[in-house]
């Protein structure tokens, strides 16, 4: 499994459960495009990125994950052909046959690690050939993010504060990005019938479509 992530905390937001879940089915890798150092604004660039790097491994070792974190420039993210021949090396070295990345409807980083994903993702085929699910952050994007399918993450919702409140930063709110999270985990699953879902785009209709046999409609055994 390979998750792309814009920022060091998108993952764990967007599909943190879901993730805590496939621990001890998958080999799972994460690619984090870029330290966060915008995170707390101009001047600590340096010590934010210490900081958000040693969440990042933090949060990856709770679901036993292999960190790759590259060094674009937070809040600068394009699709431009050195982040897409970056993408692509990762993909071709782990070669993933389940993939997640970021819908591309929300923030503008978020869009960019979308948009090179998929282009990294056509270049060498993978496109056609593995299951590959989009995932939302942004709490206002995902008042408008349908989707199609959900993970119910009840038994994991502890493990997925966890993740997010390693991410607490100087910066935040306290409990911000744990209860923006948390509420619509809370609006997926009452829709699906239980506590916590997470909620998730595919590539490709999920019917009537070539999946790779080895990971065919895996996700949807959790």
């Amino acid at each position: 499994v390979l998750i792309i992530s814009a920022h060091p905390d998108d993952w764990e937001i967007a599909m943190g459960g879901t993730a805590a879940l496939m621990k001890d089915k998958f080999n799972i890798h994460v690619l984090v495009l870029t330290r966060g150092e915008a995170a707390m604004g101009k001047g600590k660039s340096v010590e934010t990125a210490k900081l958000r790097m040693q969440q990042a491994a933090d949060g990856c070792k709770k679901i036993n994950a292999s960190l790759h974190i590259m060094n674009f420039e937070d809040a600068q993210l394009t699709a431009d052909k050195e982040v897409v021949d970056s993408i692509l090396f990762w993909l071709n070295k782990i070669n993933p046959g389940i993939i997640f990345l970021h819908w591309q409807f929300d923030k503008p980083d978020h869009a960019a690690a979308a948009y090179a994903s998929f282009k990294a993702l056509s270049i060498n085929g993978m496109i056609h050939d593995r299951e590959i699910y989009y995932f939302g952050v942004q709490q206002m994007t995902l008042k408008i993010f349908d989707p199609e399918f959900y993970i119910n993450i009840s038994s994991m919702i502890e493990t997925k504060k966890e993740l997010i409140t390693i991410h607490d930063l100087p910066s935040h709110k306290k409990g911000e990005l744990l209860e923006g999270a948390l509420e619509m985990n809370r609006f997926f699953g009452e829709m699906n019938g239980c506590q916590y879902a997470e909620g998730f785009r595919t590539q490709y209709p999920l019917v009537n479509h070539r999946w790779n046999k080895k990971t065919r409609f895996s996700l949807l055994k959790l």
